[in-house]
């Protein structure tokens, strides 16, 4: 279990909190999905724009900061983080290094951000596992938040006024500025109902 946060803020002349404290305050409310390790990187856009990544890991296959996220390519035009257990993550990296990458840890979150860097949003038809991540492409200037196929790892995303934000758990989200959680009384039904909110609501609006 790990967990994932980042924002981007589309309001260029803002002068609201500074995003890099909220994703702090973020990271503080998901440090118990990962107490091992954290992470935050500030990624500048060429239009202007600025995306903030952070992760809060807890550390299984690859023990060494060599698992360290968010984590990036060489070249640093791909950066991922990642709450995820791909389960043939040793297969994929195999077929990786035929194909000449190279690696430098044991992380099975490295195999994603090669895996992206070789097929694109495509990866996602190679991984078996379960998985929450956001992959940055600085190339495309194109954020990527993806979730396995039956959603056993949680992925949270929405708008606060001009800033889109995503995250592993909503209580990160509640605690943000300017967000006044309101109960979806139409979720609320349906978690009655079912014992769990169906895709995409949320217990808030």
């Amino acid at each position: 279990m790990c967990g994932i946060a980042g924002l981007i803020n589309f309001d260029l002349n803002c002068q609201k909190e500074n995003p890099g404290k909220v994703l702090r305050n973020m990271l503080d409310h998901l440090r118990h999905r990962g107490p091992d390790d954290r992470g935050e990187e500030r990624i500048q856009s060429a239009n202007g724009t600025t995306f903030h990544l952070g992760h809060q890991r807890f550390s299984i296959i690859d023990l060494t900061l060599g698992g360290h996220q968010p984590m990036s390519n060489d070249d640093k035009s791909v950066w991922i983080s990642t709450n995820s257990e791909i389960y043939n993550y040793k297969e994929i990296k195999r077929d990786l290094e035929l194909k000449g990458h190279r690696f430098s840890s044991n992380s099975d979150s490295e195999v994603i951000v090669h895996g992206y860097e070789e097929w694109g949003v495509n990866v996602l038809q190679k991984l078996k596992g379960m998985f929450a991540f956001a992959c940055w492409d600085n190339k495309l200037k194109k954020l990527i938040l993806a979730r396995d196929r039956f959603g056993e790892k949680p992925l949270y995303y929405g708008w606060i006024q001009d800033t889109f934000f995503f995250t592993s758990d909503l209580i990160t989200i509640k605690h943000i500025e300017n967000f006044e959680p309101e109960i979806d009384k139409e979720a609320l039904y349906r978690y009655i109902n079912l014992n769990y909110i169906p895709c995409p609501g949320t217990i808030y609006k």
